[in-house]
Formats: C-alpha cells, structure tokens, sequence
C-alpha cells in the first residue's frame, strides 16, 4: 500500500471517530435541546444537508481538479465540519440547525471528492480492491466504536460540550491534512501502469 493511501486512512478514520460520536446523539439533540425541533425538522435539516452537498460537490470537485490543490480543499472543509460542530454548541433555533447542516453540506463537498481523487489515483494496480476495502473496514470500525460511546459520553458531559470536543478533534484532523505530506499528484507506480498501458495500446 502506497504511503499517501496509509496517510490518508489514518487521518480519516480518527475523523470516523466523531462521525461516530455525532450520528447516534443527533436527532436526539434536535428533539430535546432545541426550540422547535421535533423528529420532523431533523428530517428537514438531513434533506438540507444532503441537497446542499449534491450541488455543489460536482462544481467544487471541477475547480479542485483544475487547481490541484486536494489538500488545501481537504483542510478546508474538516475545518469547516469543526465549526459546524462547535456551531451547534450555542443552537438554540431550528434555524440554526438548518443553517448549520447547509455548511456542514458545504464542507463535506469540499473534503471529500479531492481526498477521493488522492485516493484513487495511489492505487496499487491490481490491488484496488483490498486497498478500498481495508479503508472502509477502518472506517466502519472506527464509527463503530464511537458510536458505542456516544449516548455515554453525553450522558457524562452533556449534548454541548460533548459537540464541543469533537470539533477540536475536526479541528485536528484539518490540521493534519494541512501539514502531511501527501503528494498532490499520482504516485509513481500509477504514472508507470499508464505507460505500459500507452506501449501495449500502440503494438497493437
């Protein structure tokens, strides 16, 4: 496995870890901590969410790809899921969860298509598989266990301070991402599998 693969699965499973801590305590903490929230308005902040990230996934991936600056896009919006985090903190209105969850779509569509470029393009040929799957493994488990401790942790600490911690542990995760060093281009080997595929194509 290429150095930029192990890079990238280590930052993103110690960021599966407030994914997991997040995903079960959520529409608990609309329903009871905020003004207005009810089971249908945590369908109606999921639904903003998801339709802000589909817009503009597409364009921003676009502009990364022609700037070629994965990292800094992958930065910018773990950084961004930090704020969100540390936003809910002060929510009180469903309107700040709404506004909340369209910047929580925005950062996602940020991060995400440029750390999947990296990824892809690390590949090990003929090991694509096992090398998306040992991600994925990582990832489920990693969300797994957190969200074990979830409903724990805020039983201890409470919903707030419980959203504040792991905004820093996003914010750690940026900073990460920021300083590794982690090749804006496709390693080496994957340069070579398409030259040898350029040489069989052109004896033909």
């Amino acid at each position: 496995m290429h150095k930029t693969l192990r890079i990238l699965i280590t930052i993103d499973v110690l960021l599966s870890a407030g994914i997991g801590l997040t995903a079960p305590i959520f529409a608990v903490f609309v329903t009871q901590q905020i003004n207005g929230g009810t089971i249908v308005e945590v369908g109606l902040a999921t639904a903003i969410y998801l339709l802000v990230r589909s817009v503009l996934q597409i364009p921003l991936a676009t502009y990364s790809d022609k700037r070629g600056r994965r990292k800094k896009f992958m930065a910018a919006g773990t950084a961004l899921s930090g704020m969100v985090l540390f936003g809910y903190v002060f929510a009180t209105e469903i309107t700040h969860v709404y506004l909340l969850e369209a910047i929580s779509g925005v950062a996602v569509a940020l991060a995400t298509p440029p750390w999947m470029a990296l990824f892809s393009s690390n590949l090990t040929k003929g090991k694509e598989g096992y090398e998306w799957s040992v991600y994925q493994t990582l990832f489920g488990l990693g969300s797994a266990a957190t969200a074990a401790i979830g409903g724990t942790l805020v039983a201890l600490i409470g919903f707030r301070l419980a959203f504040g911690l792991i905004g820093v542990l996003m914010m750690v995760g940026a900073a990460a991402y920021y300083t590794a060093r982690i090749p804006e281009q496709p390693a080496l080997h994957y340069y070579d599998e398409l030259r040898k595929q350029m040489a069989a194509r052109d004896r033909k």
